[in-house]
């Protein structure tokens, strides 16, 4: 038997032999304020690009254990992807090199590799006087979303991984309800993307659960590198145009138009900042509403300006709600950095160095904006849609200019538990709406689903994700991950 193989195989019986030990819910017996620790481990098979960036699959042995104390806790996501192609003759046995070396990495690669072991480590939650957290990022939002609504650092999952960091502290802390602030980097390696909000409650110390909810936040909000994950992702490490299948060259060409920009070029640092506001109007059982405002500007010599205003709330503690109005001036982009960002880095950077010169790309208006989401079963089954879009004629085709069109996300989960043995969630994230026929077409959209399958402890978990990366030579790219394992 080959050594290498030998190894695999000791490795993984080790933590198969190993389960047992790991199996109480609460090691110290004293409840949730104890120490309580969770194992999983899952066997399965993803599509990644190889060294030759050839479509080829991985099989997998992913160890999950997670412990927490109080409100401290730490989860490891540490991944074994491995081929045994025997077709050369061979033992065939190859790891996915990503996952443990780099070719020619520089220290903040490095360090993004080794962090990207740790799927967080938190204490708190968000919206508590104190919360920080550090690994992956799922949905992050800085005030009312304006600047930041939703953005995630999982979106090149599983073929790469980055660590962010989030920290939250009110001074309700020290029982001095009055500010607080919020801190966020997408990236703690590379520190490319960064948000800092300071907000301030001059009537937090009243007792009224509408008049001590008045908040106003001032938020400024950066990218340094706007073509970091050009960069990361051009298998040449080069700076040369050689027509490689990754389709990130010199002179990229901005999906839809005849134009292009030079990657090989330092970029400018993309700067957004803005004031908020949010203030409670009604606080009852059954109805709550709330009146929230932006006034927020793009770049520092020829800003870009924008704004949105609206209500938002919940009626009969099962639905939620938002209207409003966007209001945009010329080039600027609502929600800069939401969920799909870091695919839309390139697009929405070229509408940001526009300044002007060209005035059909972007040009001023007023969009709508709402939504609707139903929670049932104590969040058990949700729904969430939201729609916006431009009430003006768009000047440009969808393909050129998305952001002149109709934006629909939508999320539907169904909880453990509430379907014996199944959880499962399914979103949908599309851009440049320009007709009913384009809801079912994957450019400019997100598409994913995962399903779970559960009986205690055996766990099967398939999840199948579609992205539109508009910087890619090809429009779509799908990537399918089916997992078997043992959770405790």
């Amino acid at each position: 038997m080959p050594i290498r193989k030998a190894i695999l195989i000791s490795v993984s019986l080790i933590f198969l032999l190993s389960l047992p030990l790991f199996s109480q819910e609460d090691l110290s017996g004293s409840g949730a304020g104890g120490l309580d620790f969770g194992f999983g481990l899952a066997i399965g098979a993803v599509n990644l690009l190889d060294e030759n960036n050839n479509n080829t699959v991985y099989n997998s042995i992913k160890l999950n254990p997670d412990l927490s104390f109080g409100k401290f806790g730490i989860g490891l996501d540490i991944d074994f992807r491995f081929t045994m192609d025997t077709s050369n003759g061979d033992s065939g046995f190859r790891i996915y090199k990503p996952d443990w070396v780099l070719e020619d990495g520089s220290p903040s690669d490095y360090l993004n590799l080794y962090l990207s072991k740790f799927d967080y480590i938190r204490w708190g939650i968000s919206g508590d006087d104190l919360f920080a957290q550090i690994g992956s990022l799922d949905s992050v939002t800085v005030g009312n979303g304006f600047i930041i609504g939703g953005y995630t650092n999982e979106m090149f999952k599983p073929a790469k991984k980055y660590t962010g960091f989030r920290f939250e502290l009110d001074t309700a802390l020290f029982n001095w309800p009055y500010m607080g602030i919020e801190l966020f980097t997408a990236n703690v390696s590379e520190l490319d993307l960064m948000a800092a909000r300071y907000y301030v409650k001059p009537l937090g110390g009243i007792k009224s659960p509408v008049f001590s909810g008045l908040e106003i936040g001032v938020t400024f909000a950066l990218d340094r590198d706007p073509f970091y994950f050009l960069y990361d992702l051009d298998d040449d490490n080069d700076d040369t145009t050689d027509g490689s299948p990754d389709g990130y060259y010199d002179y990229t060409l901005i999906p839809g138009t005849n134009d292009s920009i030079s990657t090989s070029e330092t970029p400018r640092t993309v700067f957004v900042y803005g004031v908020d506001l949010m203030q409670p109007l009604l606080d009852i059982k059954v109805f709550t509403l709330s009146l929230y405002g932006d006034f927020v500007l793009q770049g520092l010599q020829t800003p870009a300006m924008g704004g949105t205003a609206g209500l938002n709330g919940s009626l009969l503690s099962f639905i939620g709600w938002n209207a409003g109005l966007i209001f945009r001036g010329d080039d600027f982009v609502p929600t800069y950095f939401n969920r799909s960002y870091d695919l839309d880095r390139l697009t929405k950077y070229y509408v940001y160095n526009n300044d002007g010169s060209d005035p059909e790309l972007a040009p001023s208006g007023i969009d709508y904006n709402a939504s609707l989401g139903f929670h049932f079963m104590d969040g058990g089954i949700s729904f969430v849609a939201q729609v916006s879009g431009p009430f003006a004629e768009p000047t440009r085709t969808a393909a050129e200019a998305p952001f002149q069109y109709p934006h629909l996300m939508a999320l539907f989960t169904i909880a453990e538990g509430i379907i014996p043995y199944f959880d499962m969630s399914f979103w949908y994230d599309k851009q440049g709406i320009d007709e009913w026929a384009a809801l079912v077409s994957a450019e400019n959209a997100l598409i994913g689903g995962r399903l779970n399958f559960r009986m205690a402890p055996a766990v099967i978990s398939l999840q199948v994700d579609v992205k539109y990366d508009p910087a890619l030579a090809e429009s779509w790219d799908v990537t399918t991950k089916l997992e078997t394992g043992i959770q405790f």
